[in-house]
């Protein structure tokens, strides 16, 4: 529906044309469409502040409860034992001891054979 406006109201464009093509005959002063206008957008913009409004608060509950969990993991780290070692505290040297003995075996000409053999799979005594 197109509307025709004058000074004081507006109402439908059929009905003011010298056609007469519309039966509507009813007007609507100014002053009451820029009252309704104006109430409409006053309660979009307060819907939007409220819908704003309660998103911050949400993300203020939720962070507040992530906080609390975080300060609670944070107290069983504090109050929880040492982990136990995954190696035995003295693996390195044994490993250190196993990898040396035979470095040096391969140095000695006496024992070079038997070391040979035995970094070959072979564990049999020289003859």
């Amino acid at each position: 529906m197109r509307c025709i406006g004058s000074r004081d109201g507006t109402s439908a464009f059929g009905h003011r044309t010298l056609q007469g093509r519309c039966d509507n005959h009813l007007t609507i002063r100014r002053d009451e469409v820029e009252a309704c206008v104006l109430k409409a957008l006053q309660k979009k913009l307060l819907n939007l502040m409220l819908d704003d409004e309660i998103a911050v608060d949400e993300a203020k509950a939720e962070m507040n409860a992530l906080d609390a969990r975080r300060k609670e993991l944070q107290a069983q780290l504090d109050t929880a034992d040492a982990p136990p070692p995954l190696l035995h505290p003295e693996m390195g040297e044994l490993y250190r001891q196993k990898m040396t003995t035979p470095a040096h075996a391969l140095e000695a000409a006496e024992t070079r054979a038997e070391a040979r053999r035995r970094s070959e799979g072979r564990s049999t005594p020289s003859h």
